[in-house]
């Protein structure tokens, strides 16, 4: 087994437990994201609806369970968006110190 510069032998609930930490704080950075987005959801939505204009003229959504279902996949959406460049940097940085050099570049790209 190849040994990193940034390698510490830790157990492995250790381990576990700083990305359990590292993920809860993540998930509630996005549930108070996804409940301040839900409060503008409407604005959002009519602003998207008025951004195409004609492409989407005609189009209304008359069923409450369509709009509810359209309304927080918007949220969600929009809530995983903003947390996501977090959510990256909190990954890169439990990964980097058992990663070799040459992944280590690798994850830095293609997180960005």
């Amino acid at each position: 087994m190849v040994r990193t510069s940034l390698d510490d032998l830790r157990p492995a609930e250790e381990h576990l437990g700083i990305l359990a930490k590292d993920l809860r704080l993540v998930f509630g950075i996005w549930v108070i994201i996804t409940t301040i987005i839900a409060l503008f959801s409407k604005e959002i939505i009519e602003q998207w609806m008025f951004s195409l204009g004609n492409l989407i003229e005609g189009s209304t959504v008359y069923s409450p369970e369509r709009w509810l279902r359209l309304r927080w996949g918007i949220v969600l959406l929009v809530g995983m968006l903003v947390v996501a460049p977090y959510f990256l940097i909190v990954l890169n940085r439990f990964t980097r110190p058992g990663l070799l050099p040459k992944e280590r570049i690798l994850m830095s790209t293609a997180s960005v």
